[in-house]
């Protein structure tokens, strides 16, 4: 199915850091609370990470708690299905059809970067992760379940799994260097994803590149078998990209998550300014005072909610932005210090096409940012404006941040500039 694994292995390294804190911004509360983004954490059972499954997001999650994430969203949508990811909230899956919960999940790539992270621990532990009552010595690592298991447990896992998922398994010892099965092809389900042009950046199969990469054979090399490049893929200057560009992205959700902050605590201010505002047009009106400060104080707070509703919105899409970055770059960084070379070429060509989509929707954002303000103001002749004494307006200015730029460069010449 795939060619021989490269002679030279790379040397190992030390673990890498799975967790990583987001920086604190200079006006954090004292009661808030340090956010952290764990590339072994599944946000969906709240754990450490079993049978990983990863989405074409590239977040992984256990393959019971997706089944499950599914089987809810099915549940409540009798027409049109569409499954998004629990972390990221983009759309990974649309169909009118039936779904089948399990199918799905079974049928979504192993978490590859994920399953390599936890076989180190394993490694070291060299204790049976088939249940939590066991406690005798593992032998064997199963790349698919990200497990440790015994010889008794061996025997057992090979009767519980299915004969259509294929589950690669090694000695525990080795499971660093377990060869993973290529995935296969969305287009033509029998053909592995065993080739990848260099002109696209992308990994394909032997049909989709005869017919979608056709042209590629004119322009550059065509597409070639994983296994000729990957020992060349880390070291490629696109990939080296990657490092950079992912500081540049964190910088900027950063500062925009900063920005929504900031604009949601001045609210705050302004609602109290407002508020103030009224008691001295309550002096003013004090015959019409009662019914005039119900009226307006509603429509301060129904605005305010609205403003504040809206900001808290932005910002928690924002939010998700730099946690996905945060996540990327952890992932970056676990494929080019623990992936083999073989594993890793599919994974930095969607890492890369993420990135790219990523820096899209944030550069829109900058693009767009506007700041909220919130303020009461009172109508000029009180006299002739009752029963209203007030109004509350809402102001919206554009803010610019410095607009940043970056744009990962596609080559149109070889992969090995």
């Amino acid at each position: 199915m795939a060619s021989k694994k490269p002679k030279d292995e790379p040397p190992k390294e030390e673990p890498v850091n799975i967790v990583a804190e987001e920086p604190a911004i200079t006006d954090t509360e004292a009661d808030d609370k340090a956010k952290v983004v764990d590339i072994l954490l599944c946000i969906l059972c709240d754990k450490q990470i079993r049978v990983p499954k990863c989405l074409p997001c590239l977040h992984s999650f256990c393959e019971p708690c997706l089944t499950k994430y599914v089987e809810k969203i099915i549940k409540d949508s009798p027409g049109k299905i569409e499954i998004h990811c629990p972390e990221c909230k983009m759309m990974v899956f649309q169909t009118l059809g039936k779904l089948n919960a399990k199918s799905y999940a079974e049928n979504l790539p192993i978490g590859t970067v994920c399953s390599t992270l936890l076989c180190e621990p394993a490694i070291e532990q060299k204790v049976c992760h088939f249940n939590d009552g066991c406690t005798r010595e593992a032998v064997k690592w199963c790349g698919y379940c990200a497990n440790a298991l015994c010889f008794d447990h061996m025997d057992l896992h090979r009767q519980l799994t299915t004969m259509k998922i294929y589950h690669p398994t090694t000695d525990l010892q080795d499971a660093t260097k377990l060869r993973f099965p290529y995935q296969k092809c969305v287009h033509h389900p029998k053909e592995d994803m065993a080739y990848f042009c260099p002109r696209d950046w992308t990994t394909t199969c032997n049909i989709c590149g005869k017919i979608q990469h056709r042209t590629c054979y004119f322009l550059n090399k065509g597409v070639l078998q994983i296994s000729e490049v990957a020992p060349e893929i880390k070291g490629n200057h696109t990939t080296k990209e990657l490092d950079p560009k992912l500081d540049f992205l964190e910088t900027e959700s950063q500062e925009l998550s900063d920005d929504r902050k900031r604009n949601l605590q001045r609210l705050d201010e302004q609602l109290q300014a407002g508020k103030d505002n009224i008691s001295i047009f309550r002096k003013v009106m004090d015959e019409y005072l009662d019914e005039i400060e119900q009226n307006l104080n509603g429509e301060l707070e129904s605005k305010y909610e609205k403003v504040k509703s809206d900001l808290e919105n932005e910002k928690m899409i924002i939010d998700t932005r730099l946690r996905t970055v945060k996540y990327y770059k952890l992932m970056l960084e676990a494929i080019h210090s623990k992936s083999t070379s073989l594993q890793s070429v599919t994974e930095l060509a969607k890492l890369r096409e993420q990135t790219e989509s990523i820096n899209c929707d944030i550069q829109q954002r900058k693009r767009t940012l506007k700041r909220t303000n919130l303020s009461v103001q009172p109508v000029h002749d009180l006299e002739k404006a009752l029963p209203k004494m007030g109004s509350v307006h809402i102001k919206e200015f554009g803010r610019n941040l410095g607009l940043g730029h970056w744009s990962l460069r596609r080559s149109k010449s070889t992969l090995y500039n």
